[in-house]
């Protein structure tokens, strides 16, 4: 995957001011694809479509808490799309890890980072969840987000294996996994999705 300058970031309109203000990896997801960080994207509609699948989730969970409780007032969400200016060169300079196809290798480096019992696959690439991490940015596919078979893998309800069969590629993505990945971002704006 040849890095991109322009990326996107998809979220939601309650994250606005806090992403304003910079980008705080504390307040990222820790299992994710490619390990606790700032997911940014080439792709304006993939990032368009996360943004608004984000907003339908949040949005879908007040209008079910106004159903158990009338006097509550749902705290809608609508999508947002961040647009930074990525300094490829500097990124570049950093430890880094480019997955140029969605293959054994990939799969298992998800099931790493998504996995939270500690029981690791062997794979080239490793993991991506130590602090500090093992690379400041990892490029690849996106999987394609349907990470609820983990928890039956962890159940032993479904194998490894095939969990690893199930995980397929969606679009293109890029994990920033430290602050210093995190510098080589310029936001350049923010629209409504």
């Amino acid at each position: 995957m040849t890095l991109p300058t322009i990326v996107y970031h998809g979220t939601t309109s309650n994250h606005v001011v806090s992403l304003s203000n910079g980008i705080d990896l504390t307040k990222s997801d820790k299992y994710t694809d490619f390990g606790h960080g700032f997911y940014v994207t080439a792709d304006k509609e993939q990032a368009i479509r996360f943004a608004n699948s984000l907003a339908k989730k949040h949005n879908f969970k007040e209008y079910r808490k106004r159903e158990r409780n009338p006097s509550y007032r749902p705290q809608i969400v609508t999508g947002r799309l961040f647009v930074y200016k990525l300094n490829v060169e500097w990124l570049q300079n950093l430890v880094g890890y480019n997955f140029t196809a969605a293959d054994d290798n990939w799969r298992k480096f998800i099931y790493n980072n998504r996995i939270d019992t500690g029981a690791y696959l062997p794979c080239p690439a490793g993991m991506n969840q130590q602090v500090p991490p093992q690379y400041d940015y990892v490029c690849g596919p996106l999987a394609d987000g349907n990470m609820a078979d983990l928890e039956l893998v962890k159940l032993g309800i479904m194998s490894v294996d095939e969990f690893l069969e199930s995980i397929i590629p969606i679009g293109e993505q890029i994990s920033l996994n430290s602050t210093v990945a995190i510098e080589s971002l310029k936001r350049i704006g923010v629209t409504v999705t």
